[in-house]
């Protein structure tokens, strides 16, 4: 792997309510579901179609996303503006910075995915 390339995220992601994703119509409670499985695909989908903006509406209001001690900008980010925030920072963080979901699983009563991360850092920082 490159010198300043990444495969892990900087990022742990915890929002109030069930999970940080919702369906644009709803939030799914409960158990989780294939439905709920499939909402994740669709926020990703639209994630790498349209950008931060499309995927912003599978996020809760309350979203709230938590940065590692060693990510050089904001510990934590707050609602749709923080998510836009963060996805602001990375894009000027990382050249041709990537997010693709691999694979994801009904995990009883939360959504498991595996996430690639990929990104040559354009901060001294990391380097």
């Amino acid at each position: 792997m490159p010198r300043g390339s990444s495969t892990n995220g900087p990022l742990a992601h915890r929002a109030k309510g069930a999970c940080g994703l919702r369906s644009p119509a709803r939030i799914l409670r409960g158990p989780v579901s294939q439905a709920n499985v499939e909402i994740v695909r669709r926020g990703f989908a639209a994630l790498a179609e349209q950008g931060v903006e499309g995927v912003i509406p599978f996020f809760t209001e309350d979203v709230v996303i938590y940065s590692i001690p060693e990510w050089p900008d904001d510990p934590e980010y707050h609602g749709h503006d923080g998510v836009r925030r963060l996805f602001r920072q990375w894009a000027e963080n990382f050249d041709e910075f990537g997010l693709e979901l691999r694979d994801v699983h009904d995990g009883g009563d939360r959504v498991v995915g595996l996430l690639g991360l990929s990104g040559q850092t354009n901060v001294p920082f990391f380097r």
